[in-house]
């Protein structure tokens, strides 16, 4: 696919030369299974000026082949690399992006046909605006929607109302980004791994707002071997990321979101981690949520001592 370029396609009353290029960069590792729809999804926007630059991190199926394959029919670039983690694998297909707008894009979800269009009209109507996202639908491995993705309002946000309320990170499934905002904040910190939450706040940090619109943007796929399923590795990460925020007024705030969030699947899965996880947070920070689940705690440890010593 590459760039389009169709002189007699017009959008919103621009002529094709004045529509934005929107370059989408899709990091893969081992999503054989997945990536042709992703790549799919991509080819078949409604938007006309799409630069697909899809980037394989050393993988060991057969992602590379299907890559190739559809890349000798649609014409996008591929980048082959050396495992180095999705971090990585973003940076390098954002240093090959020309296009004035940046989707970075996981290899095994789907967007709709109208997504680009969308938060393209919602940027060029918003010069303030350096980081956009929506609405998503979770999808199962064989692509069947399943309940349980969270409903966020429209709204244009500053970075202390976005660090400290946990509902309000937009996350990768939705992201779009202004490349501009992505050159001024110098890019991703190669240590971590979440990269989209880390430029959202970056970008927000460089006094640039962040929106949530309402829209559905995206079927995001959750399976066993995706990143969202790892929910200690990731609050590690999180951590380390808001901890260089630390000075922020809204840290404490920050630091109570992403506790809780990580108590949410503790305490069903994991009471040696979320008692520590309640150690960590100190009292004075503790709100309605951290009650709520200490008390799923306390009922599920008593359960779990009882059923013990009932089978001792």
């Amino acid at each position: 696919m590459g760039a389009f370029e169709e002189e007699a396609w017009t959008l919103g009353g621009l002529d094709m030369k004045d529509v934005p290029l929107v370059s989408v960069v899709i990091p893969c590792y081992n999503h054989g299974r997945y990536i042709s729809s992703s790549i799919a999804s991509v080819l078949s926007q409604d938007y006309p000026h799409i630069e697909l630059i899809v980037v394989n991190d050393g993988s060991q199926d057969d992602s590379l082949e299907i890559m190739r394959n559809l890349q000798a029919s649609y014409g996008f670039v591929v980048i082959d690399q050396a495992n180095g983690g999705v971090t990585l694998a973003s940076e390098a297909g954002c240093k090959v992006a020309s296009g004035k707008y940046v989707v970075i894009f996981d290899a095994d979800d789907v967007m709709p046909p109208y997504r680009i269009s969308k938060q393209v009209d919602f940027f060029e109507s918003h010069p303030g605006v350096g980081c956009c996202g929506g609405n998503f639908v979770y999808i199962d491995s064989d692509g069947r929607e399943i309940a349980g993705a969270p409903l966020k309002r429209f709204g244009i946000y500053k970075f202390n109302e976005l660090f400290s309320v946990e509902e309000l990170w937009v996350g990768g499934p939705t992201s779009m980004y202004r490349r501009k905002a992505m050159l001024e904040v110098g890019g991703f910190d190669l240590s971590l791994d979440i990269q989209d939450l880390q430029m959202e706040l970056k970008i927000a940090h460089a006094g640039y707002d962040v929106a949530i619109l309402e829209d559905m943007l995206s079927y995001y796929r959750r399976h066993s071997e995706n990143k969202s399923s790892k929910y200690k590795e990731n609050f590690y990460i999180c951590s380390r990321l808001i901890d260089a925020y630390r000075q922020e007024p809204g840290y404490r705030l920050a630091r109570q979101a992403l506790v809780n969030s990580a108590l949410k699947r503790a305490v069903r899965e994991d009471l040696a981690f979320a008692g520590a996880l309640f150690r960590e947070l100190p009292l004075r920070d503790w709100n309605r949520k951290t009650f709520k689940r200490f008390r799923k705690y306390a009922w599920v440890s008593c359960v779990s001592l009882w059923s013990g010593r009932r089978s001792a």
